[in-house]
């Protein structure tokens, strides 16, 4: 059996769009990756919407610039993990929805706006972690995936009892 992880984190030196969302979801976190376990290189994979596109980055570079707050070990057969893989890997270099950003934001506000359903063209962090979750965790999720949170994502973690790591 194998396993992915789904992250949660906040970057180390805070920017202006991190605080808004942990002012907006009163978390301590702004963030959501997928981390893999890489045997080959025997350490991890990072996977994440941010700095405009759909990006990799090996985990001990990851950690230079974020600090994680809770992981959540999820298990997967080898055929499944490698699914998720090329599920992400497809993904790379698709760009930042900045446009799901203002939606949810101005929902917050008070604003009545319809959905920015892009046809998975443009992703951000939570909705590429719970697309993973959907695709290949059997979860069903009753949240528009292009405008689910941070938050909305760790809580629907949570509920499932899925053995999470305190760092």
């Amino acid at each position: 059996m194998s396993s992915i992880i789904i992250g949660f984190s906040k970057p180390r030196k805070l920017n202006l769009l991190s605080r808004i969302i942990m002012m907006f979801e009163k978390t301590p976190f702004s963030h959501v990756y997928i981390k893999i376990p890489n045997n080959y290189f025997k350490d991890c994979d990072i996977y994440q919407a941010s700095k405009g596109m759909v990006n990799h980055i090996v985990e001990v570079n990851f950690l230079n610039y974020n600090i994680s707050i809770k992981e959540f070990k999820l298990d997967v057969d080898s055929d499944n993990k490698f699914k998720i893989i090329q599920f992400l890997r497809a993904r790379l270099g698709s760009p930042y929805s900045f446009k799901a950003l203002i939606v949810i934001f101005l929902r917050r506000l008070g604003f009545k706006l319809k959905t920015v359903s892009d046809k998975k063209e443009s992703y951000i962090c939570s909705e590429l972690g719970a697309r993973v979750l959907v695709h290949f965790g059997s979860v069903n999720i009753d949240v528009d995936l292009d405008l689910i949170t941070p938050l909305q994502l760790f809580n629907i973690l949570d509920k499932m009892n899925i053995k999470n790591d305190n760092l």
